[in-house]
C-alpha cells in the first residue's frame, strides 16, 4: 500500500471532521495491518470548522480567495490599508496583512500567501479559536493589492462538535522507554494533501516497516494524528491524555514527518540534542535547522520538554492548494527523507539510557 496514492488520490481533500478524514484514518489503520501490526484508534472530541467559499471583490473585480479557518462570518465593505506582516511561523509563514476599514474601524482582513502560490486556506493562529473575518489571496494578487482600493468581503462557516481519531500502533522493545514517530493524515480545506501530508504518513509507514525487521531496546510508538491543520488538535489530545494516564514519562523522543516529497530544502526543527544528532546523521544533506516551531505535531511534545524533531522539506508553491496531488511528489526526495529519518529513529531506539535533556 502506498499511502500517497490512497490519501492523495483515492480520498483527496480530507479536512478534519469530514467523512473523507474518517476514510483516511481507516486507510492508515489498514496500512498498519498490512505490515502485520495491530492498529488502535484514539477518538478525541473536536470542534470542527467547515468554511464557505469566500467572496472577495477588489474595486468591483472578483478575486480568488481562501478562507481564514475559524473566522467569524461577515459581509463587509471598506477601504484597504496595509497594516503589517502577520507572523504565523517566524521565517516560515509570514503573510502580509491588509485591513478592510469602514467608518474608522477595522471590519475585516486580507492576507497574502507568502510562498509564491495561490489563494491558500490557513488559520491566522493555532488553536480552534474564532478570529476576525478574513481571507487569503495569492502571492500574485498580493502584488497588485494597493492601499485605497475598495474591498467587499463575505465569509462564513459552520462549527460542529464532533470526534476525530488518532491512529497508532506499537512495536514493543526491550524496555518501555518509547520513541514516537508521527505524521498527520488530514489536509487543509480543499487541498489535495499529497505532499502535505500523505508523503509524511507514507514516510512513517516505510520507517515502521524498516524498524519492524529487528528488535530494539526501546519501544516504537507510531502515530498518525488527526486534525493537525486545525490547531494540532490530535497531537495536543494525545499528549494531554498520556499525561492523565501516567504514561507520558515513558516518551524519550519524538520524530515528526512533514511534507517530505517536495520542497526547496530539507529542514529540521528540533530541540538541541536532536538537532545535533540530525545534523550529524544527515551529513551532506546539510539540513536547515531551527528550534521547535508550533507548525506541526512535534510541538506539543516539545512544550512538555520531550526532545522532539520535525523533519520536512520546505517551501513548495502548491502548499494547502488543490494542486497538491500525487503527481508532484518526488520519490527520490521522499526516499532520501525516509532514509534520513529512519537512521535517526533507529539510533534513538537502540540507546541504552534516557536522553540527557530529560
Amino acid at each position: 500500500m502506498n499511502l500517497i496514492d490512497v490519501l492523495g488520490d483515492e480520498i483527496g481533500a480530507r479536512l478534519a471532521g469530514t467523512a473523507a478524514s474518517r476514510r483516511a484514518a481507516d486507510a492508515v489503520a489498514a496500512a498498519f495491518r498490512e505490515l502485520g501490526l495491530e492498529p488502535y484508534l484514539q477518538e478525541f472530541p473536536f470542534l470542527a470548522y467547515e468554511p464557505d467559499e469566500p467572496l472577495l471583490e477588489i474595486d468591483g473585480e472578483r478575486w480568488p480567495a481562501g478562507p481564514v479557518m475559524y473566522g467569524q462570518p461577515a459581509d463587509v465593505a471598506g477601504t484597504v490599508r496595509r497594516i503589517g506582516t502577520h507572523v504565523v511561523l517566524p521565517q516560515i509563514f509570514e503573510p502580509p496583512a491588509f485591513a478592510v476599514e469602514a467608518d474608522g474601524r477595522e471590519v475585516g482582513r486580507i492576507y497574502v500567501n507568502p510562498l509564491g502560490g495561490g489563494a491558500t486556506p490557513f488559520p491566522t493562529g493555532y488553536g480552534p479559536v474564532l478570529t476576525g473575518p478574513g481571507a487569503y489571496v495569492s502571492s500574485a494578487d498580493g502584488e497588485r493589492l494597493v492601499e485605497g482600493s475598495r474591498a467587499r468581503l463575505r465569509v462564513g462557516g459552520r462549527l460542529a462538535a464532533t470526534t476525530e481519531r488518532n491512529v497508532g500502533t506499537v512495536l514493543a522493545g526491550d524496555t518501555p522507554a518509547t520513541v514516537v514517530v508521527c505524521a498527520h493524515y488530514d489536509s487543509a480545506w480543499r487541498a489535495g494533501g499529497a505532499v502535505d501530508n500523505a508523503s509524511g504518513v507514507e514516510a512513517m509507514r516505510r520507517i515502521v516497516e524498516r524498524v519492524a525487521r529487528s528488535r530494539h531496546r526501546r519501544t516504537l510508538h507510531a502515530i498518525a494524528f488527526g486534525a493537525e491543520e486545525l490547531g494540532l488538535s490530535g497531537a495536543r489530545f494525545f499528549v494531554a491524555d498520556a499525561k492523565t494516564r501516567g504514561r507520558f514519562g515513558e516518551i524519550e523522543a519524538v520524530v515528526n514527518l512533514e511534507c517530505l516529497g517536495r520542497g526547496d530544502r530539507l529542514e529540521v526543527w528540533a530541540s538541541p540534542d536532536l538537532q545535533q544528532r540530525a545534523v550529524r546523521i544527515a551529513g551532506d544533506l546539510a539540513p536547515t535547522t531551527r528550534p521547535p516551531l508550533p507548525g506541526s505535531d512535534h510541538f506539543p511534545f516539545a512544550q512538555e520538554h520531550v526532545p522532539a524533531a520535525c523533519i520536512m522539506r520546505w517551501p513548495f508553491p502548491e502548499y494547502h492548494l488543490p494542486s497538491d496531488v500525487p503527481g508532484i511528489v518526488d520519490e527520490g526526495l521522499l526516499e532520501e527523507g525516509v532514509d534520513f529519518a529512519a537512521r535517526l529513529v533507529e539510533e534513538l531506539l537502540d540507546e541504552d539510557q534516557s536522553s540527557p535533556s530529560r
